[in-house]
């Protein structure tokens, strides 16, 4: 079973915030943060990002959270997110989590040339993700639930805090979920026949990986 990390000899892209800075440089996220926010907690409660890339999103994962700036200011509740690249942005928790008593957000920078989807996905025993492939890159940011996934016929692990990055046409899923999973998905674009959403050899013909990242 491969572990979470990277190194030459590791088939499977996943990443750590720690070591992007020596993945490829097909990688178009520079950088990420899962991040709790708790108001009872004397300034804790409270981000402020100032801007250092290129792009950078806000994703709100659990709880709800106020997010502003100059000239604009927006709430995001579980699953809903702002773009806030190039700005000043202040993030205060407005409403916890049961579960973790705090507001929790995703920040990821990068210099991706746009956004095309963002969600959120949760599979949990029983429900499983069936294995599929993409018309487009497709980058995974684990914040919650311990795995194992197929990766082009090689099984992997992941741990909150793990991100992985799919190139296009590469072969993935989660066939037996042990526990409640949950994490960000992201697509910058769609290429080559630009079809959206989870390919399947039987209907869609085998994966063709175009890259890997």
């Amino acid at each position: 079973m491969t572990p979470c990390g990277k190194d030459d000899e590791l088939a499977v892209p996943i990443y750590r915030r720690e070591t992007l800075a020596s993945s490829p440089n097909g990688l178009e996220v520079d950088d990420f943060e899962l991040i709790c926010l708790d108001f009872r907690d004397s300034g804790q409660g409270i981000r402020t990002f100032e801007p250092t890339f290129p792009k950078e999103h806000l994703v709100c994962l659990g709880g709800e959270v106020a997010v502003e700036w100059a000239g604009g200011r927006v709430t995001l509740k579980k699953k809903d997110w702002v773009d806030i690249s190039g700005v000043v942005a202040t993030v205060t928790t407005m409403r916890t989590t049961p579960m973790t008593g705090s507001s929790e957000v995703l920040w990821m920078a990068g210099h991706w040339p746009e956004t095309y989807y963002i969600s959120i996905f949760r599979f949990a025993p029983g429900s499983p993700l069936e294995m599929h492939y993409h018309d487009n890159d497709e980058y995974w940011f684990v914040f919650r639930g311990h795995f194992n996934a197929m990766y082009n016929d090689q099984p992997c692990q992941f741990r909150p805090g793990d991100l992985l990055a799919t190139g296009m046409g590469n072969e993935h899923g989660i066939p037996d979920p042990s526990e409640v999973i949950e994490g960000v998905g992201f697509t910058p674009r769609l290429e080559g026949r630009k079809r959206f959403g989870h390919l399947h050899r039987d209907v869609d013909g085998p994966p063709v990986p175009v890259r890997e990242l």
